[in-house]
């Protein structure tokens, strides 16, 4: 499939260069540029740009825009600009990224501008603290660990 617009499906996966998705179902789509509303994938894959409107992507990979309408996704990276607008997500990377009304746990990004009723949890320098304080805690529960061992030996 080279061009062209889906209405009802319920697909595995899509390989195509110009994906238009109304009202489907996918499991993984692998694409240039993808148009998807009140749809559901699993993995969305594109080398350009990606829209979403009134759906779900769990994992949403877009190489250069991403805009998120009403919608929601687990992961979502876009290689320039991802735009949330009354949706969600779980974590966000993008260079830039533009969130409104939206309630997001994670954003890490070079440049962030929130609008509207918008709460994001952590942000690039809050997630790098937790992450080497999380690193932290590991490395010290491993050493109290293995000198316990040692000891009991």
């Amino acid at each position: 499939m080279t061009r062209g617009a889906i209405w009802v499906a319920l697909l595995r996966v899509v390989r195509t260069h110009h994906l238009q998705l109304r009202y489907g179902l996918i499991g993984a789509a692998h694409t240039t540029d993808a148009l998807l509303t009140s749809s559901v994938a699993g993995v969305v894959t594109t080398s350009g740009n990606t829209a979403l409107s009134q759906g779900f992507v769990g994992a949403l990979f877009a190489g250069h825009d991403a805009t998120l309408t009403s919608s929601g996704s687990m992961i979502i990276t876009a290689g320039h600009d991802l735009e949330v607008q009354g949706g969600g997500g779980g974590m966000l990377l993008a260079d830039t990224v533009y969130v409104a009304d939206t309630t997001v746990p994670l954003v890490i990004a070079r440049n962030v501008n929130a609008s509207g009723n918008t709460r994001i949890l952590l942000n690039t320098p809050q997630a790098i603290a937790l992450g080497l304080a999380c690193g932290a805690a590991l490395a010290l529960i491993g050493a109290i660990i293995r000198r316990r061992r040692g000891s009991r030996v």
